[in-house]
């Protein structure tokens, strides 16, 4: 591997990006996976550097199509490129690199995943994506998590629910009551229900009533579980006395936001940092 510049690698016929591959393993570049960049980049790049304006680090390989300056590359390189195993690899190798990568690199890598939610048309790598940028303390991870919230595949949105889950903050709460109320699927409205299990708060507890009302069994054994485990009520299934109990402790007369029974707050019980 020869290398002509701080951030630009030359190895294999192909120009790489340097600072990118060496996060990803040496091996990236002989899989021609992640940092591969076109001839427009690279001199682009390279101009930058002469002029001492700094490199600028190349794209993620799964998110090149989305750009028009890759696309007429694309169609030959798929003859050779990376096998999707490749891509779901090259993710897991990020995985394990985040949490010692300085915080401009996490958010460069935050920008090349929520892009990667947002365009890839394979729903496991959407996935997988969503799964790693909850662990990354980036500002874009509200807007991705919300995206994936709503994606057409099931397996993204269950990944966005363990994401939230990672989240715990007040947005995360809001989106895991939506999809426990609104979501057309039943695992993941089940998922979100438990998901709310963290959350011991006055709001979750009266959002979650109304599902006591749903047509579904398995949507109302959630909602119980979710229930006892926030309340520490012993009330187990039954449908009914949990009606009741909280018609007794946060009904009209006990506002939002107020103080609930058993030390309860309004704040997430697990505050885990991405």
């Amino acid at each position: 591997m020869e290398s002509i510049t701080k951030d630009v690698v030359w190895t294999d016929g192909e120009w790489y990006d340097g600072q990118a591959l060496r996060e990803l393993g040496t091996g990236a570049a002989e899989r021609g996976v992640g940092v591969r960049m076109n001839r427009i980049g690279i001199i682009a790049a390279s101009l930058a550097c002469m002029l001492g304006t700094g490199c600028m680090d190349g794209p993620f390989f799964a998110l090149k199509k989305i750009n028009p300056i890759y696309r007429a590359e694309w169609k030959r390189d798929q003859a050779w490129g990376p096998t999707f195993d490749d891509r779901l690899a090259e993710l897991d190798r990020l995985e394990k690199s985040l949490k010692g990568m300085p915080p401009e690199r996490q958010e460069f890598w935050a920008q090349q995943l929520a892009l990667l939610i947002q365009e890839d048309p394979s729903p496991v790598l959407r996935a997988r994506a969503t799964a790693l940028i909850s662990r990354i303390p980036s500002p874009m991870i509200i807007e991705s998590l919300n995206r994936a919230s709503t994606d057409e595949s099931l397996r993204v949105r269950l990944a966005a629910v363990d994401a939230w889950k990672r989240v715990a903050n007040k947005d995360a709460e809001n989106m895991l009551l939506s999809m426990a109320v609104a979501d057309d699927d039943s695992s993941v409205r089940q998922a979100s229900i438990e998901a709310l299990q963290q959350f011991r708060s006055a709001d979750v507890v009266r959002s979650l009533a109304q599902l006591l009302d749903d047509p579904s069994p398995a949507i109302q054994r959630s909602t119980t579980r979710t229930l006892a485990a926030i309340t520490g009520e012993p009330l187990e299934a039954d449908v009914d006395a949990w009606k009741q109990y909280i018609v007794k402790n946060f009904g009209a007369g006990a506002p939002n936001g107020s103080q609930p029974p058993h030390g309860m707050t309004v704040q997430p019980a697990s505050t885990r940092s991405p």
